[in-house]
């Protein structure tokens, strides 16, 4: 009697299809269901990548179809405005949640500034969303922070020198993002171009928002950068940049090197 058994070719495949559905998805480890990401959603999130990511493996990027939802989540605006721009939220809370927000980008910034050994960005296209993404939490941030300055104050005046002092960090903070021309070869072309983007889109909003602030040391910045910029998307930007900002601060003549400061 023959004791040996076939397996029917269809139950194999049934069996394959079932250990395909089981295997566990990338995005499984993180509330993607969620419409937005709070702060707590944002360390549990940093704390995965940092120590459960397997070495040979990557940070979620934009490349990868199956992990660049959860990069987009990270960079996702919405997180942000859905609190800041809620008026319905009191202003002592709006404070703290953009200043935890800040200390999780900046965390997540760290993560994926690394470089290879030909001095290149692994994550280029994901760290230029990411600093843009800061740029537009910053002038969040330190909007709320001086709101809730002045609201706190028992005399305005008293302030005043704290709302200067927070305009010239921000101001200081966009300054850095403007020293990342100085490592344009560490960049591809298309982080570059996102890059420039972020120029035109942030620093424009940065003086809406910040009309009086001093931005004489951020023209002498961007007119080092334009001369050092080969990037064409980004020399446009930036000279479009130094444009404005000579009309801003009042300089009337290119030989004026050393604008005076703003009253």
């Amino acid at each position: 009697m023959n004791t040996n058994t076939k397996t029917h070719p269809l139950i194999i495949v049934l069996v394959i299809i079932l250990l395909v559905s089981c295997e566990a998805s990338k995005t499984d480890k993180f509330p993607m269901e969620k419409p937005f990401w709070g702060v707590d959603d944002y360390k549990a999130a940093i704390s995965e990548l940092q120590f459960n990511t397997p070495q040979d493996e990557k940070y979620p990027m934009l490349s990868d179809p199956e992990t660049s939802p959860v990069f987009k989540k990270l960079v996702d605006r919405k997180n942000i405005s859905s609190v800041m721009e809620d008026n319905s939220l009191g202003l002592r809370h709006r404070a703290d949640f953009s200043s935890e927000m800040f200390s999780q980008f900046r965390q997540l910034t760290d993560l994926y500034n690394a470089m290879d050994r030909e001095d290149k960005f692994i994550y280029d296209q994901e760290l230029i969303e990411l600093l843009r993404f800061g740029l537009y939490l910053q002038i969040q941030y330190f909007k709320i922070g001086n709101d809730k300055i002045l609201l706190e104050a028992d005399n305005a005046d008293q302030v005043n020198y704290i709302i200067k002092e927070n305009e010239e960090t921000i101001i200081s903070n966009f300054n850095n993002y403007l020293d990342n021309i100085n490592r344009e070869k560490s960049f591809s072309d298309y982080a570059l171009k996102n890059f420039a983007d972020g120029i035109g889109e942030s620093f424009s909003d940065l003086m809406k928002t910040f009309p009086n602030g001093n931005y004489s040391g951020m023209l002498s910045k961007a007119t080092d950068m334009e001369k050092k910029a080969n990037n064409p998307d980004v020399k446009h930007a930036i000279s479009n940049l130094v444009t404005t900002l000579k009309t801003k601060v009042g300089v009337t003549n290119d030989s004026e090197t050393n604008p005076e400061p703003q009253e």
